[in-house]
């Protein structure tokens, strides 16, 4: 589950929810399965002296998943890092399928750097709609396209 902003008292963003109602459908979906949350500290994200990620492992474990199915954050900063860390986690998990959940106007790039990271392994993304005004909602769809840009321009995506 990738990470997203929470305020200055470590709640959560309304995109951080959905990602974690998102994480929470998916790992209902199938037996034996485990949740990897992303984020630490970033500018962007969150400026707590709490890493991100132990705030959304306080979400889960509120909503019912067990503490046992969460594994340690990825304590990462950007999508890029998310990838590569959660790479390492998977491979020494040997895990058969990887589903990341992250926002609906994250999905492609999530793809494009999961695969990267991951290679042949099987791989799902998964995208939540946060509630966010229409001015927040067109901010962040024009930052996606101009880091797709970008990614592809270098061809790495």
């Amino acid at each position: 589950m990738l990470g997203a902003p929470n305020d200055s008292d470590g709640v959560l963003s309304a995109v951080s929810v959905s990602r974690c109602e998102a994480a929470i459908t998916e790992y209902g979906r199938a037996a034996g399965s485990v949740v990897l949350p992303t984020g630490g500290f970033g500018p962007h994200f969150n400026t707590t002296k709490v890493a991100h990620g132990v705030y959304v492992i306080r979400s889960l474990t509120a909503r019912g998943i067990p503490s046992e199915d969460i594994l340690e954050p990825v304590l990462s900063s950007n999508t890029i890092e998310d990838a590569s860390m959660c790479a390492e986690v998977v491979q020494e998990l040997d895990a058969a399928e990887v589903v990341v959940c992250t926002s609906d106007f994250h999905v492609q790039r999530a793809l494009i750097l999961f695969q990267r990271a991951l290679g042949e392994r099987e791989l799902r993304v998964v995208g939540a709609r946060a509630a966010m005004s229409a001015d927040e909602r067109a901010a962040a769809e024009r930052h996606e396209a101009e880091v797709l840009r970008v990614l592809r321009a270098d061809g790495s995506g």
